[in-house]
């Protein structure tokens, strides 16, 4: 067999050269922190993706507990297992779906509050431009 070659030292300086082109630093606590702080789906609002990540929520709120199971013997066998940790899987799914309806509730309740002040932010601004005129034509 041939021997394969690694440059430690030049992948440790395209590392090194990575992280500080991306900006991370000693003080970043947790590796979730680095991904949102530079993540631009983090630092910005995207009315569209809002919306379709709202509907996807709303329709995938609810998890079953039970999906089919089908084939012989190993269909079978996992029919058995459900059926043994069922009393702790059905509440554990109750509860996520609890929690599930009750952000999504959430979420659609802050989308709806940014679809009014959206509409007052407008409904403002055309008042700003007719004051401004009206103003002009004061002055003038």
């Amino acid at each position: 067999m041939s021997e394969i070659k690694v440059d430690v030292n030049k992948i440790m300086e395209e590392i090194r050269a990575d992280i500080k082109a991306k900006g991370y630093t000693d003080e970043t606590n947790a590796w979730g922190e680095v991904v949102r702080e530079n993540d631009p789906h983090w630092r910005h609002y995207d009315e569209k993706v809002l919306k379709e990540k709202l509907f996807l929520s709303n329709c995938r709120a609810s998890v079953p507990a039970y999906h089919e199971i089908r084939g012989g013997a190993k269909g079978a066998f996992k029919k058995a297992v459900r059926k043994a940790i069922s009393f702790d899987i059905v509440p554990i799914v109750q509860d996520q779906n609890a929690f599930n309806e009750n952000i999504t509730h959430v979420v659609n309740m802050l989308s709806a509050y940014i679809d009014d002040n959206e509409k007052e932010k407008a409904a403002m601004k055309a008042e700003i431009e007719a004051l401004k005129k009206e103003i002009a034509a004061l002055k003038g």
